[in-house]
């Protein structure tokens, strides 16, 4: 190799090393195979969650006079309350939050989940459904305005999507928002309608909220 041969060579060592180095250390895009964090919720969610699977984003978890506790939710651990052949449904009594119960229901492959009293309306979503592992409850100067709970497609055509149910307590309660598990901050957003509206919220009257594809 002739000395300017060997000078040539040498100069284009340093672009082929820079450009070695930038593929192999260029950051991967987050938003490439990453999974949506599960709370209520939410890291669901509701949230859940999910609410929310595991607790959800606790960026408004605590905002002065409102609060989040949660409890987690296990069937095997619960009451069975009833059971029928027809539809397979069922209703199970849930250890809640300080004395108040969880009432779960099951029905035709779909869960409903009220607060301290089955408040007598199915409230649940359209596809098959599965109930959380964690239900937050909304605080409003230490007493409970609402629950916040995932619920998990299990439909074959749409599986992984879920939605955040908000919900105020006892028998009188019903249900004030619904939340898409994909609509970004699908936490903090259904705890944002929980701590706006549950408290002055009108069951039968007022029009419960809904965020997304939530059908």
């Amino acid at each position: 190799m002739t000395c300017r041969s060997a000078a040539f060579v040498l100069a284009l060592c340093p672009a082929f090393m820079l450009a070695a180095c930038g593929e192999g250390s260029q950051p991967a895009n987050p938003a490439e195979g990453g999974g949506q964090a599960t709370s209520l919720d939410e890291g669901a969610e509701t949230g859940a969650p999910d609410p929310i699977a595991s607790p959800p984003e606790q960026d408004a978890a605590d905002n002065g006079r409102f609060s989040s506790r949660y409890t987690s939710l296990d069937l095997d651990e619960c009451a069975l309350v009833s059971q029928q052949t027809e539809g397979e449904g069922a209703t199970w009594r849930c250890a809640g939050l300080d004395g108040m119960d969880l009432i779960v229901m099951s029905g035709d492959g779909r869960m409903d989940i009220d607060a301290g009293a089955d408040n007598g309306a199915w409230e649940s979503i359209g596809a098959f459904n599965a109930e959380p592992d964690t239900v937050e409850w909304r605080m409003a100067d230490s007493a409970p305005v609402a629950i916040i709970y995932r619920l998990s497609d299990v439909s074959m055509q749409s599986a992984g999507r879920s939605v955040l149910m908000i919900e105020t307590p006892g028998a009188e309660g019903c249900l004030i928002g619904r939340v898409s598990g994909d609509t970004p901050g699908a936490n903090a957003r259904a705890r944002r309608i929980a701590d706006d509206t549950a408290e002055g919220f009108s069951c039968g009257e007022d029009e419960p909220q809904s965020v997304g594809d939530t059908a």
